[in-house]
């Protein structure tokens, strides 16, 4: 199309710089933060190591939108019956509409009162009737145990896209539901798991409002993405006895080495001077008794759990408990095998019930999905037209925030993130031999904003401007200099303006993209960027804000060429995001954003463009952004 082409520069492997900065940093803030957990040395310093942890984990996520005093406005709807145990089916609601569907097993033969067991199902679209997490259930129930599962928001009748009138799911449930709301959650500065914690808390009172429960009894599971509600359970519901959380608990170190991605819900957001790991679960929930529930080749990897189990005992040999906290193994990959659900079932018999029955196998065969329903369509949003989810909850509080806050406000807030953790490098700007191609020289650039953080570029100018000063147009494509064929002609359109181009790849775009860590396009939903992304997320930091921090950069950049005036901002897709941010702190700067998504866009709307999105998301701007129009 006469725009030259480009290849990453000679001597330079630039593949691997945005991983090796995060996992750098990352390790430093592991390495602080084991160092806080080894100097605890006393119950006294235990108990408030644990209850800062509580403070700042609930804080990171937004708060937990929890109010015991709401009315539960809990029904039963039917009963299965059978020969061990019957099922019932509950609805109850967490928060005002916001209708929860569970089945409550209940064993004919137990003790009165008798010991409960939340059960909170992992990732799977059918949730709670899912044929494994029955098995689970019935395990647990055949030992004595009443057992509540509930469906996760997402999930089994919860939902969150289906459209009635349609009878359609217009996302995909379970994770890639959990994404598209989170993703508007973590734009409000929280995390979705904020309401995953709410929900489960009211089912536990659910469980201690019933007669035949033992609230001095009640105990919780979970695997995968159930195993990480446990474990945020653990630190936050401190009614719970003793806890058997199956198949998440390991390290962040471990995980993060692994490349794996994560479920919204499942990445805890970090802040300056706070990060949550897996030890930290175990630390607030010491010294009562847990069983982690492990598979030798499940992708959370296996040594991280040898590693927190380890360091937990060390906790709780403060109490004298040491023997309380243990893991157990099975041979299989990712799953609550039938061999875990037994042993997690004589677990908690000892523990809630003082019983010892040995390991109960799921025997029972799972019955039919539509046996389980609580609604008759099988859908709670084609159920209760009043029927709230992430989105509405969202909504009502970015409104709330939004209110308040000013275009100063909005600055400020992006100027913090912008520098927080920044540690500047000489630039060193390195300059390569031009191109020509049709009236156009091209020239590209190479240079770091940080240690182990470079950025590329690609300057265009017109054969006819070039014995003139010319203002400078620096254009942000979500794909960069990668992208220079696609917008030929828009970068024409600008030469012909009286400008020069400059092309700019920050970091993660362009020759600056990171190698797949998940294979697949990197862009795409849990690939690549979208891991680095929530990696940042972790430690209180974002891509979006390492980007805008690389943009303040190239300005120094530019002076460094000849003949180049005053700068403008051109962004197409996703980068107009930085485009509008950048122009907030710097608002003598021309920004052209046309037919690109804003902040804005994406939480008042039930639906938007979410591909490619974590690496543009600010956490925390979405009030200032609805506030501003942005």
């Amino acid at each position: 199309m006469g725009i030259p082409s480009f290849q990453a520069p000679g001597g330079y492997y630039l593949g691997n710089k945005l991983t090796s900065h995060i996992l750098s940093r990352s390790e430093r803030a592991f390495d602080e933060a084991d160092a806080r957990r080894a100097a605890i040395s006393s119950r006294e310093a235990l108990a408030s190591y644990a209850e800062a942890v509580r403070r700042d984990f609930a804080g990171a996520l937004g708060g937990i939108p929890y109010d015991p005093s709401l009315p539960l406005n809990a029904k039963t709807v039917g009963v299965v019956s059978e020969a061990l145990f019957d099922i019932e089916k509950v609805i109850f609601q967490s928060r005002p509409s916001v209708y929860v569907t569970a089945n409550l097993y209940i064993p004919h033969q137990r003790r009165q009162p008798c010991g409960a067991v939340f059960f909170h199902p992992g990732h799977s679209g059918v949730g709670k009737t899912d044929e494994r997490y029955q098995g689970v259930a019935r395990s647990i129930a055949s030992a004595g145990l009443i057992v509540l599962v509930i469906d996760p928001v997402g999930q089994g009748e919860r939902h969150s896209y289906v459209e009635p009138s349609l009878q359609l799911d217009m996302e995909r449930s379970c994770t890639s539901d959990h994404q598209y709301a989170g993703h508007q959650i973590m734009l409000t500065g929280d995390a979705s798991t904020r309401y995953f914690v709410a929900d489960a808390r009211r089912a536990v009172d659910y469980l201690i409002s019933r007669p035949e429960v033992d609230p001095d009894a009640i105990g919780l599971t979970g695997s995968s993405g159930g195993g990480t509600m446990t474990c945020n359970m653990m630190v936050f519901e401190t009614r719970a006895k003793a806890a058997a959380p199956g198949t998440f608990l390991s390290s962040r170190r471990t995980i993060l080495r692994s490349g794996q991605p994560q479920d919204a819900e499942q990445i805890w957001m970090g802040k300056p001077g706070f990060l949550f790991d897996h030890q930290d679960v175990l630390a607030c929930f010491a010294p009562k008794p847990c069983l982690a529930l492990c598979v030798d080749a499940d992708f959370f990897p296996i040594e991280g759990t040898v590693e927190t189990i380890g360091a937990a005992k060390r906790l709780y040999a403060l109490y004298g408990a040491e023997d309380a906290v243990n893991m157990t193994v099975d041979h299989s990959e990712h799953a609550y095998t039938e061999v875990l659900a037994a042993r997690a079932a004589a677990f908690f018999a000892r523990t809630l019930n003082g019983e010892e029955r040995g390991e109960v196998p799921s025997a029972i065969a799972p019955i039919d999905d539509r046996r389980l329903y609580c609604t008759a369509s099988g859908q709670v949003r084609c159920e209760f037209a009043d029927a709230r989810f992430l989105f509405h909850e969202n909504l009502d509080r970015v409104r709330t925030l939004a209110a308040s806050v000013t275009k100063e406000d909005a600055a400020a807030f992006v100027r913090e993130k912008v520098y927080a953790f920044r540690k500047p490098v000489p630039l060193h700007v390195r300059e390569y031999e031009p191109q020509f191609s049709s009236g156009v020289i091209a020239r590209s650039y190479l240079w770091f904003t940080q240690e182990e953080l470079p950025n590329y570029g690609v300057l265009l100018r017109s054969c006819e401007t070039m014995d003139r000063t010319v203002p400078v147009t620096v254009c942000l494509f979500d794909r960069g200099t990668d992208a220079l064929a696609e917008y030929a002609a828009l970068i024409r359109r600008i030469l012909r303006s009286g400008s020069a181009a400059f092309v700019l790849d920050t970091s993660g775009i362009g020759k600056c993209s990171p190698q797949p860590c998940t294979g697949g396009d990197i862009h795409n939903l849990f690939a690549t960027l979208d891991v680095l992304s929530k990696d940042l997320f972790f430690l209180g930091d974002s891509l979006a804000a390492l980007r805008l921090f690389d943009l303040e950069r190239v300005t120094e950049v530019l002076e460094t060429i000849p003949n180049l005036g005053k700068m403008s901002l051109c962004a197409r897709g996703n980068s107009g995001i930085l485009a509008n941010l950048h122009a907030l702190m710097h608002p003598e700067t021309a920004v052209d954003t046309a037919d690109s998504q804003t902040v804005s866009d994406i939480v008042l709307n039930r639906y938007y463009e979410d591909y490619d999105l974590p690496g543009f998301m600010l956490p925390g701007i979405a009030p200032y952004a609805v506030a501003l129009g942005l």
